[in-house]
């Protein structure tokens, strides 16, 4: 099945939507609570705005995506700290780290290896971890979406844009 017949149906699969989803998200990276954004790019795929506004994506699916997303971060995170034995505050997001630390379904014993200093505990980094789905989905989303604008856009903008 090529991209075009996939957005053809009214609503995508969930399978479909997490391949959409993952490819657009992919190569996310987050410094601390932030999307990365090279040379300041603007971090909303702008096919995910279109694919909102048709309904082929849901916003249960984009939080499912994003949620595996910042698992998988947290881990290469721990992966980095435990290799190199450097302390769980140096790495690039602590709050990615926190949060795989309380939604990954890992061992407990998979994360003893973190060395933590300054009076930094388990528990500091998982408190850091919260709210950062939300976080992260509300920087995803297109400008109309987030609660602090209330843009409104004309959908001939969204098509021909």
């Amino acid at each position: 099945m090529n991209i075009n017949e996939i957005f053809d149906k009214p609503q995508l699969s969930d399978s479909d939507a997490l391949l959409f989803l993952e490819n657009l998200i992919g190569n996310l990276k987050l410094f601390d609570r932030d999307i990365a954004r090279p040379y300041g790019a603007d971090p909303r795929p702008k096919h995910l705005e279109i694919q909102l506004r048709r309904g082929h994506v849901t916003m249960e699916q984009l939080r499912k995506a994003v949620h595996q997303k910042l698992i998988d971060l947290g881990r290469e995170q721990r992966d980095y700290l435990v290799r190199t034995g450097t302390y769980a505050d140096h790495c690039l997001s602590p709050e990615a780290l926190g949060y795989a630390m309380t939604h990954a379904d890992d061992k407990a014993e998979r994360w003893n290896g973190i060395r933590y200093d300054y009076g930094d505990s388990p528990d500091t980094f998982r408190k850091k971890g919260r709210g950062l789905l939300d976080s992260v989905v509300e920087q995803l989303l297109p400008a109309f979406d987030a609660p602090r604008m209330r843009v409104i856009l004309s959908p001939s903008w969204l098509l021909n844009g």
